[in-house]
């Protein structure tokens, strides 16, 4: 299957983000997946977050479908998506429960990408909700957690029937494994593709460095991850964001 106009999702079709053809691969990368720009799945990742917000305000009609299949709620967190989109699109405030509940929120996408019948996008909206919370300083309230659903057991959903509900069952077919070496002439490490502070540089521009040596450190005591060489090479930018090498390849190579 080839097409013409692909977009690129790095991760999976539910909780990937959209990237670009020249992005960087990082620490956390795990898979790429190409689909036409058409796709229902990049259409949902690509929206409008104004018009997702019109048309839950003039579509939804409280089914509870996104609370009934939400993982986080079946295990008992305090999130509730069909009432977060009640109080959302009406405005209503008297209870601020469901809004704060969007920070226990894991972006599964179950609720907009499987379980909403009218193809509205309650993980969407949930998400720049808490995105925004954060921004303000607001920190997950402290609560206790309600016990396991009886329900959940009941409440999985097949693997089959999410990828034929995402449209992604013809993509499903055997594809061998081919072991092919890529030799890039340049490479832009990040120095933050981590959890934690970003890493601080131990070479500087002109440097020649090997595969697999250090490239930047994590200051003591702190969270992070240290970055080294994916190639052979010559040092040419250093900056607080990235680090730059041009591959230096032997004649014949």
């Amino acid at each position: 299957e080839t097409t013409q106009e692909p977009a690129y999702i790095s991760g999976g079709p539910m909780m990937g983000n959209i990237v670009q053809p020249y992005d960087v691969v990082t620490k956390t990368t795990n898979a790429i997946l190409v689909l036409p720009k058409n796709h229902q799945v990049i259409i949902k990742k690509t929206a409008n977050i104004s018009i997702d917000m019109k048309r839950a305000m003039g579509a939804c009609c409280q089914c509870r479908m996104c609370t009934d299949l939400c993982p986080r709620h079946l295990l008992g967190h305090p999130i509730n998506p069909s009432e977060f989109m009640r109080s959302a699109t009406t405005g209503t405030t008297q209870n601020i429960d469901p809004l704060l509940g969007t920070m226990f929120c894991s972006q599964c996408g179950v609720c907009e990408m499987y379980a909403c019948g009218q193809g509205l996008s309650p993980r969407t909206l949930i998400g720049a909700y808490k995105s925004g919370l954060r921004v303000e300083g607001v920190k997950p309230p402290k609560v206790k957690a309600n016990p396991v659903s009886e329900a959940r057991e009941y409440r999985r959903i097949p693997t089959y029937r999410l990828v034929g509900r995402l449209g992604l069952r013809k993509y499903d077919r055997p594809a061998p494994y081919e072991d092919i070496t890529v030799s890039p002439k340049k490479v832009k490490i990040l120095l933050s593709q981590h959890i934690g502070v970003p890493a601080v540089p131990v070479v500087k521009p002109g440097d020649r460095v090997a595969m697999g040596q250090l490239l930047a450190s994590v200051p003591e005591k702190s969270i992070g991850a240290f970055i080294h060489a994916s190639i052979n090479g010559k040092v040419t930018e250093v900056n607080n964001k990235f680090i730059k090498i041009e591959a230096e390849h032997k004649e014949g190579d």
